[in-house]
């Protein structure tokens, strides 16, 4: 011990550690990021789960479009994004108390407006739409006369649909929820009949929870990035001028995340948003019918707009009598086959569209389909040629009777050509996200050797952390990819101690209330660090968070319950085990079975109770240990 000691009393020995931790980190920062960095603007941005327009990744980082988005357009502002996650309801408190900069997926009203400030051009359309239990017979709005419908607090999913249904004289029963997959589950389990959600988010997730989209779908809405009313005005304009510049350009960042996140596999699955349309389209058609019943002087005016959405469809769409002759075309489908209204009025639908792999004698028309159908099929052109078609037929049959056929399609070779390009770019994205793997790493593993030159007395205390927490994720069930993530983590925890004088790092005495303050800063400063190092999940955050309990007793931030994630809960247990275990300057170890009393009586309060009892049942059951031979999760 007297030997570091004068060691650290040696000026030109501090010198020289001081000079080769700042040598390190510069390098580090001149090779990953540009040299305006540290000056750049910072955004803050809610976050919450709402997949795939915005959400958590596995990866612990956002993702999703809105997120793709506003990364794209941060990059060319030479803005610094910190994501704020919480819920909902949460993300709009924050933007209207001016906590967060920006709030993605919002969508326009009279009375945000009045709350919020938004910019001109919207980042995505969507409509609502109603899910429900496969089987349930929920097909149109009168079907929820008496039904349960969850909905997200605080949407305007709820405030319109609320409307609609006391228009109709129904009775329905909206039940809240804080995210849309807890209003999902609701459906799944029966604690609820129907869902509303956004088209987007329903699509996505209904097959996970057994659900099936019917064809109740309303209000097309405009969404927007919202700010804070009153806020910087150069924000919006930003986002503004690069919206309309992706727009304009087909091969941007704006397509090509739309096309990630909801683009269905080729030949394998029929677009959902086709179904959907298709589903939309019949369910207007009844609407119009029940309208024209109930508002006799409004009949004209909705079958003109049953009419101008039909002929403006961005998709092929045929209306084919009982006889199976198509009665009505628009001008897409005319075009995608390269037809005249002539060629096709009249004539059977299996003339131009055939199921793909059928022959002709084969009696499987698809207007002779009593129920609605998927599937591929080739569209035949007037030149011979033929054109591949991912198609839906819905029948129209109001009070059960039938009176028609719908044939919605839309040509999808240019989706089968770059499927293949698609395929090429995937793997060489893996080989490159596995080189990129190894070097975050390996960035880790030096900054942990670098921190412990700071505070000798703990070294191998962040090692120890790290094979515990590791221990203790795998012993929870953890995948090997988020433990593995867990225990790099766990590695750096106290990285923010290089910013803590070492003389009261290795103070051998109490420390004063100041110099207890300064050793508290240690989180926020790893946090300061570790967010300039782009890492693929939430390594920064987890820093921040690793001395916050449960009860909001912890520091710097006081958070409690599920603000904290679920790393930063696993590595304070293995934290506080290991640190009341061994020796300190100020202090003899109090031995293990002390640290685990500390572990077992915090339980449910400073430590979660599931992350306690793994612990737990490492030491008592299992016999971990400390001094045995460190191993590294694969």
């Amino acid at each position: 011990m007297g030997s570091i000691r004068s060691r650290q009393s040696n000026p030109p020995f501090r010198m020289r550690v001081y000079g080769l931790l700042l040598f390190v980190f510069l390098i580090l920062c001149a090779a990953c990021f540009p040299t305006d960095l540290f000056a750049a603007k910072i955004v803050r941005v809610g976050l919450y789960e709402n997949s795939p327009k915005i959400f958590t990744a596995e990866s612990g980082l956002p993702a999703g479009i809105f997120a793709d988005i506003i990364r794209y357009i941060a990059e060319k502002e030479g803005w610094e994004l910190r994501f704020v996650h919480g819920t909902w309801s949460q993300g709009l408190d924050r933007l209207e108390k001016g906590d967060i900069d920006l709030m993605p997926d919002v969508a326009y009203t009279e009375s945000r407006g009045k709350l919020f400030s938004f910019h001109s051009d919207p980042a995505l359309y969507s409509w609502f739409q109603v899910f429900s239990r496969r089987g349930s017979g929920i097909r149109s709005i009168p079907d929820l006369d008496g039904k349960r419908v969850a909905v997200l607090y605080r949407s305007i999913q709820q405030e319109i649909f609320d409307r609609i249904v006391r228009d109709f004289g129904l009775s329905v029963s909206f039940v809240t929820f804080s995210d849309f997959e807890s209003a999902f589950q609701a459906v799944a389990s029966g604690k609820a009949d129907a869902v509303l959600t956004n088209r987007f988010f329903g699509a996505h997730h209904m097959r996970a929870y057994n659900l099936e989209d019917t064809a109740i779908n309303f209000n097309p809405t405009r969404l927007f990035f919202a700010a804070p009313q009153n806020s910087d005005p150069a924000i919006p304009a930003a986002i503004d001028k690069h919206l309309r510049e992706m727009k304009r350009n087909p091969d941007s960042v704006y397509f090509s995340t739309l096309a990630r996140w909801t683009s269905s596999p080729v030949f394998m699955v029929i677009p959902a948003w086709l179904k959907s349309t298709a589903m939309l389209l019949a369910f207007l058609t009844l609407l119009g019918g029940i309208l024209s019943f109930a508002f006799k002087r409004q009949a004209d005016s909705r079958a003109a707009e049953l009419t101008r959405l039909f002929d403006n469809a961005p998709m092929g769409l045929f209306f084919s009598g009982r006889d199976g002759t198509i009665k009505r075309t628009n001008a897409e489908a005319l075009r995608m086959l390269g037809l005249e209204s002539a060629d096709i009025l009249g004539e059977k639908v299996e003339d131009f569209i055939r199921r793909s792999g059928s022959k002709r004698d084969e009696k499987d028309a698809v207007t002779k389909e009593s129920f609605s159908s998927e599937f591929h099929a080739e569209g035949k052109r007037k030149d011979g040629t033929t054109v591949p078609l991912a198609c839906i037929v819905f029948p129209l049959t109001p009070s059960g009777k039938m009176l028609g056929t719908y044939t919605v399609f839309q040509d999808i070779s240019l989706q089968a050509a770059n499927e293949k390009r698609i395929g090429s770019i995937i793997r060489e994205l893996n080989r490159t996200v596995s080189a990129l793997k190894k070097s975050w790493e390996q960035t880790v593993l030096v900054l942990a050797s670098l921190s412990e030159v700071r505070d000798p007395y703990t070294s191998g205390h962040q090692r120890r952390v790290a094979r515990l927490a590791a221990a203790i994720a795998c012993e929870m069930g953890m995948e090997r990819r988020k433990a593995r993530q867990v225990e790099l983590a766990a590695m750096i925890h106290d990285i923010g101690k290089i910013e803590i004088p070492s003389e009261i790092l290795s103070k051998p005495g109490k420390l004063s209330d100041i110099e207890y303050r300064l050793i508290q800063t240690h989180p926020a400063a790893g946090h300061r660090i570790l967010q300039t190092i782009e890492v693929p999940w939430a390594l920064a955050e987890i820093i921040h968070q690793h001395h916050e309990r449960m009860d909001g007793s912890g520091y710097p931030r006081g958070l409690s319950g599920s603000d904290i994630l679920m790393e930063a809960r696993i590595i304070a247990v293995a934290d506080t085990v290991e640190a009341m275990s061994s020796h300190r300057p100020y202090r003899a170890g109090k031995g293990i079975e002390a640290a685990l009393g500390e572990v077992a009586s915090q339980r449910g309060k400073g430590f979660a109770p599931d992350v306690a009892d793994a612990c737990l049942r490492l030491f008592r059951e299992k016999e971990f240990r400390f001094d045995e031979e460190p191993g590294r999760i694969g």
